[in-house]
């Protein structure tokens, strides 16, 4: 079991120098988000917390939830 100890620190920082190296060599320029994207964000955002509302009246009203 110890030895898992070892793995797991040579595993994180395995990782850490490939984020850091990644971050400055391969995802030098931000991708670029027009007002497209912004838009459809919105629309997702206002979807989902529709869809939210509809669960959450769901599980209030149903009570067979509430019996045990």
């Amino acid at each position: 079991m110890p030895i898992l100890y070892f793995i797991a620190c040579f595993g994180f920082l395995v990782q850490l120098v490939a984020d850091r190296l990644l971050l400055c060599y391969y995802y030098r320029e931000p991708p670029m988000y027009d007002t497209k994207l912004t838009q459809m964000t919105l629309r997702i955002i206002n979807l989902m917390a529709l869809v939210s509302v509809y669960g959450s009246w769901y599980q209030l009203g149903n009570y067979k939830i509430f019996e045990s």
